[in-house]
């Protein structure tokens, strides 16, 4: 039960549609793609039909728009029960198709002219729908199929029972953005003490979709990560049981704020608070050690060419902020115990996420550090890298100038970002 448009014929400037599209999916327009997309569509903005299709699921929606592109059409269809934005959406698609030279057929096969496609005929239109789908629903049973991460979504029969329209289509659309926001955890393999291959999940306080088939997850949160040992899923839904809920082949665990219910915490990962707490206390002075060598690793892999002077910049970027006796900051301390450690530290970061350890750690930063502090060693972090960065400038002419790759230029500026993400200002 759904509504279908196509759009097509000879005259349509598809390309020119297509740039229409990719403007919508960028997030520039009222329409907000939700955090799921990202991760359903990781492409969206630059190739939308990657996949064939692409489903638009925004802020407000409460079904998302299927967007399809065929070998002689465009077909735009509307799931039931889809909400009041999701129409205006499909709409502004259409008229635009119109603009470019395209035809426009209902799934009646009508054709759709110029009148037939304004804001309020198509206002008109979905509440016309809504009311017959609504009919429908309630007279079949009560289940809706719900788009987000293709789950199915009950709906309750005193949901149904609901006259206004309106006030369901709310609903979902509530429920839309739950899951839609939620972070997709990915499924890992992980080979446990007795050598067997298992499925693991890793759930960071932010509210997350687990996969319902994972057979152990790890737990972390801003300052650290909390489990030594995966934890079996079966004891996972027995200490979360009130705060997890199935949502088709997931399950959805809400942010959590441990720091409110250490209990739960110590149940979870069987350790207590005082253990859990110097475990990241351990984990936060590797942290600030790695954090220079990991923001040298993210330069390096830039473009896969390690730079001979950019790691001499590095190393005399080092050894000058150990020297100096005068200066007991917490980035000076952390260069000193870096130059004592620096090939066991290089060897523990060869096979993990660069990126991944890196904004780990500068999360433990805002953790254990004063706002004051923090910025401190963030900032001299960066003129670090920034240094690194310049040393590496190829040679202009007559050896003047130069500049730095695109590639580094690039890595430098996530680097940046990482750092600061509220302004870029502040690595000044």
């Amino acid at each position: 039960m759904s509504t279908t448009f196509k759009l097509h014929g000879p005259a349509l400037d598809r390309s020119e549609w297509l740039s229409h599209l990719k403007w919508l999916l960028s997030g520039r327009g009222s329409w907000t793609p939700l955090a799921c997309m990202k991760h359903l569509y990781p492409d969206a903005a630059t190739d939308p039909f990657q996949k064939g299709s692409v489903l638009l699921l925004g802020r407000e929606s409460a079904r998302g728009v299927w967007v399809e592109s065929c070998e002689d059409s465009i077909s735009i269809e509307l799931p039931a029960l889809a909400s009041s934005m999701d129409w205006q959406i499909a709409g502004w698609l259409l008229r635009q198709g119109a603009k470019l030279g395209g035809e426009i057929r209902s799934e009646e096969d009508q054709v759709l002219g110029v009148d037939d496609l304004t804001i309020d005929t198509f206002v008109e239109r979905y509440q016309r729908t809504i009311k017959r789908e609504l009919a429908i629903v309630r007279h079949g049973g009560g289940t809706v199929r719900f788009p987000v991460g293709y789950f199915e979504l009950m709906l309750s029969p005193e949901d149904l029972k609901v006259e206004d329209s309106q006030a369901i289509i709310n609903y979902l659309t509530r429920q839309c953005l739950r899951y839609g926001d939620a972070f997709l955890a990915s499924r890992m393999k992980f080979q446990s003490k007795d050598g067997s291959e298992k499925l693991l999940a890793h759930y960071s306080t932010r509210s997350t979709l687990v996969p319902a088939n994972v057979d152990v997850m790890t737990f972390s949160g801003p300052d650290g990560i909390y489990t030594d040992d995966p934890v079996p899923i079966d004891k996972v839904r027995e200490v979360l049981a009130n705060f997890m809920v199935p949502v088709g082949s997931y399950l959805y665990i809400p942010a959590m704020d441990w720091s409110r219910d250490t209990a739960l915490l110590e149940a979870l990962v069987g350790k207590s608070s005082e253990e859990i707490r110097e475990s990241l206390l351990e984990q936060f002075k590797i942290a600030i050690i790695s954090l220079p060598v990991l923001a040298m690793l993210m330069m390096f892999r830039a473009d896969g060419q390690p730079n001979e002077k950019e790691g001499d910049a590095f190393l005399n970027g080092i050894k000058q902020a150990a020297a100096d006796e005068s200066d007991h900051s917490i980035f000076a301390n952390a260069c000193r115990k870096l130059m004592e450690q620096m090939r066991e530290t290089m060897a523990s970061l060869r096979n993990c996420s660069i990126e991944a350890e890196f904004l780990t750690a500068i999360g433990m930063l805002h953790s254990f550090l004063s706002v004051e502090a923090a910025d401190d060693y963030k900032k001299r972090l960066y003129r670090l890298v920034e240094t690194m960065a310049n040393a590496s400038r190829t040679r202009g002419f007559l050896g003047m100038g130069g500049r730095i790759s695109e590639a580094r230029q690039h890595a430098l500026e996530e680097i940046q970002t990482s750092l600061f993400p509220n302004s870029g200002e502040n690595a000044k």
